[in-house]
């Protein structure tokens, strides 16, 4: 199964516009479609943007166990249906969804690792509030609820689990550290010595990429800091396999490679 890539975040960070610059990018990703109760603003197409309906037909869809979450936001109700994740899914395409922290908790409760959630926090509040303002589209209660819940979620999402966080100082950084890290990627296998284990760890988590021991190769000549293991280091960049080697060991260290 492929990865379901949450975008999480506080009303105003910019969930829709960055989730949207993503699609342009790469076709490979399809976004999930939620069905709301809150109004229509300019410019949104219903359903490509939300599905928008009122109440009374939100709640049918939740009598009749049609979403796979639903929550209650702001004062408006908003859900992802079971039928739109599993859709993306069977095409084998990457879903990537919008939610806020309470969806984001019951997607992950129900598939679990497969689930990688990325918070985006606002450079500040009061650029937040700036923002909010800046588009239009709420009332003045509206901005000062949305407020007051964006501090609330924010300190709640420190306690959650997520795969990155990244701040949206501008769209085109954030969308392209986010990019960075749910493109599709290559893989590489490669052994190192146990003792160059901590430096390249530390290294690939600081270059947002997967690495992870797969066996222990034995030889009998080898020393405790000589013992081979077997690594796998997976990046969206190619680029990044030349620094492996120079980091981890020389080339022909390396003894099977297969990317993808």
């Amino acid at each position: 199964m492929n990865n379901i890539y949450v975008i999480v975040g506080p009303s105003g960070v910019g969930k829709d516009t960055i989730a949207n610059c993503i699609l342009d990018k790469d076709e490979s990703f399809v976004k999930t479609i939620s069905v709301t109760t809150r109004k229509q603003r300019p410019g949104e197409v219903n359903g490509k943007h939300y599905v928008f309906m009122d109440s009374p037909q939100f709640h049918t869809l939740i009598e009749t166990d049609s979403f796979i979450e639903h929550c209650e936001v702001h004062g408006n109700f908003y859900g992802t249906l079971k039928s739109g994740i599993d859709e993306i899914l069977r095409d084998g395409n990457k879903p990537l969804m919008i939610l806020d922290v309470q969806g984001y908790e019951k997607i992950k409760t129900i598939y679990g690792d497969t689930v990688k959630g990325i918070f985006i926090d606002p450079p500040s509040l009061v650029e937040l509030e700036h923002r909010l303002r800046e588009r239009g589209t709420d009332t003045e209660e509206s901005i000062k609820r949305r407020l007051i819940n964006a501090k609330l979620e924010i300190e709640y999402s420190k306690k959650q689990d997520y795969a990155m966080r990244v701040i949206n100082n501008t769209l085109e950084q954030c969308v392209n550290e986010v990019y960075e890290f749910i493109k599709p990627r290559k893989s590489i296998i490669f052994e190192i010595s146990e003792s160059q284990e901590k430096d390249a760890m530390k290294w690939f988590n600081n270059h947002h990429c997967e690495f992870k021991r797969l066996s222990y190769i034995a030889n009998k000549n080898a020393t405790s800091t000589q013992a081979a293991y077997s690594y796998q280091f997976t990046t969206g960049s190619i680029g990044y396999i030349a620094k492996v080697v120079c980091k981890c060991g020389k080339s022909h260290n390396i003894t099977d490679y297969d990317m993808w």
